[in-house]
């Protein structure tokens, strides 16, 4: 794939060597239960690449800028106002966060057929991917430490506590750099 510097914090970019039949697949009209979906609209699912009790997390091609974001949704209806309530109060704490190094960056959200989708960066994979390859040498440890620390710091510094910290919420690029 080829790196793209006007795609923020997301030098992602689907590579060019994709048949013609797939690249005509990336625009057509999708619509949901209430109309148009703007997730099927925008952006192309590519693959599935996290999982949780609650939404699920797509590698996905958006349409009109050609960049690769990560699109988590939730796994069923949020039809009562608590939870669209609890819902909100994720993306707002991530929009609040702002841009920092170690934090995954957020881009969009919305409703839809009773789900709140989350646009955010795609990070090449969470730390837990690395339980199955080459152990991490001490000095990895300490820097992913320092990293997550960092990250923490900043969170609650804006009033913001994390109450899921675990490898799979920590995604990390193919830098050495850490993001949360």
């Amino acid at each position: 794939s080829q790196e793209n510097t006007l795609c923020p914090k997301s030098p992602k970019k689907l590579s060019t060597t994709k048949s013609k039949r797939c690249r005509l697949s990336l625009f057509p009209a999708f619509t949901g239960g209430d109309g148009l979906s703007r997730y099927r609209a925008d952006f192309h699912e590519i693959e599935q690449i996290g999982r949780g009790n609650f939404s699920s997390v797509f590698k996905v091609l958006k349409r009109i800028d050609g960049c690769l974001y990560a699109v988590k949704h939730s796994t069923r209806p949020l039809r009562l106002e608590t939870e669209r309530t609890k819902a909100l109060m994720e993306v707002q704490a991530l929009a609040a966060l702002g841009l920092h190094e170690n934090i995954v960056g957020y881009y969009s959200s919305w409703f839809e057929n009773e789900q709140l989708y989350i646009q955010m960066e795609l990070c090449d994979h969470s730390l837990s991917i690395r339980k199955y390859s080459a152990l991490f040498t001490e000095g990895q440890v300490l820097d992913a430490l320092f990293q997550v620390a960092n990250a923490l710091q900043f969170i609650h510094e804006k009033g913001i506590a994390h109450l899921d910290v675990k490898p799979d919420n920590i995604p990390s690029f193919h830098t050495t750099t850490i993001t949360f």
